[in-house]
């Protein structure tokens, strides 16, 4: 099942940005993402989609600190004027038994 957050920033058209998906709510003690995630768009392909990662060290997503790998970081660039977009991250965690996150994020461009 994917599950959306709902959030909807705003992006200035032709700006690239850095995008951030807290997993932390989804990840039990001491796991963390493992592997490479993943990240694409939704719907659609004229989105530039680059440096996807675990994080490195711990970030602040909407006030709230997120420790290192609990998170999911990438670029977007490319958006066209007035458009909503979404985009997909997928994730994989270090428990025993190893579970999937997806997740859809979703902006629009202005």
């Amino acid at each position: 099942m994917v599950v959306s957050f709902n959030q909807v920033p705003v992006i200035s058209a032709g700006e690239t940005q850095v995008g951030a998906c807290d997993l932390s709510t989804l990840l039990t003690t001491g796991a963390t993402i493992t592997r490479v995630p993943t990240v694409s768009q939704v719907g659609g392909s004229d989105l530039t989609i680059s440096s996807v990662q675990a994080t490195t060290s711990a970030i602040t997503v909407d006030r709230r600190t997120i420790p290192i790998g609990r998170a999911v970081t990438y670029q977007v660039a490319g958006m066209a004027a007035n458009k909503r977009y979404t985009v997909e991250v997928v994730a994989t965690s270090t428990d025993i038994v190893p579970q999937t996150i997806k997740r859809h994020a979703h902006f629009r461009s202005k």
